[in-house]
């Protein structure tokens, strides 16, 4: 089995990531640290699961020493994606408007199948626009599930709407629009019976949370407080 490194297509605070082709086919490899290898198989066995479960996600293509081998996906990155259009989204453009949409119903659609597919009882874990992909075909693929567990998928919805209204320029009025966007087709696509209260708590916490890797964390804080205390709601 032969292979080399070709670069780096996804950032990432906790692994190395890059492409590979391996036996002449191109793919992408998921190296972790020695003492995080044990996530390795975890993150395997939960895309091989995902993958019987109609979730969509990069094809699990194998495991070598710390190394998850992994389908490549051609597309966009979510988080990128809205950035690109943002100015034009906030300038009333219709292409940009219609591609918002796609991107909003394609990641609320995958997290709420995932949801689904797991019985509402598993969340995927880190579930920020970075960790979705927009392919070229207009479907969403779910990436970076090595934190996927047991867990309330509220905690998965609020990481995402935390995200987004945290992004540059961050808790504008635009972007808390957007977040309502997502959890509104979120409830809709996953058939959820949990009230709309339960939101605001979970991206308080994912806020608070973030607040550890960001330089603006004050500012996190202090929209988690408002959120706790029922001042703002999504």
């Amino acid at each position: 089995m032969e292979s080399s490194r070709e670069g780096i297509p996804y950032p990432s605070r906790k692994n190395r990531v890059f492409k590979a082709v391996v036996d002449g086919r191109r793919l992408v490899a998921k190296t972790y640290s020695a003492e995080r290898a044990h996530l390795a198989q975890k993150e395997f066995s939960v895309l091989q699961d995902c993958a019987r479960r109609g979730v969509r996600v990069p094809g699990p293509m194998g495991l070598r020493e710390r190394a998850l081998l992994l389908e490549l996906v051609e597309g966009v990155n979510a988080a990128e994606h809205l950035d690109s259009i943002w100015a034009a989204y906030l300038s009333g453009d219709v292409a940009a408007e219609a591609a918002v949409t796609v991107l909003v119903d394609g990641v609320s659609g995958w997290l709420a199948g995932f949801h689904r597919a797991f019985g509402f009882k598993t969340v995927r874990g880190d579930a920020i626009l970075k960790n979705f992909v927009l392919g070229v075909d207009g479907v969403v693929t779910g990436l970076d599930l090595e934190e996927s567990m047991a867990g309330d998928p509220m905690d998965d919805l609020g990481q995402l709407c935390a995200f987004v209204i945290s992004m540059y320029p961050a808790f504008t009025e635009a972007r808390f629009l957007l977040a309502k966007r997502f959890a509104d087709r979120y409830w809709v696509l996953s058939g959820s019976d949990r009230p709309r209260s339960d939101l605001a708590p979970a991206v308080a916490r994912a806020l608070r949370y973030s607040s550890g890797f960001r330089k603006d964390a004050s500012a996190l804080v202090a929209w988690a407080e408002r959120l706790e205390r029922g001042e703002v709601s999504l």
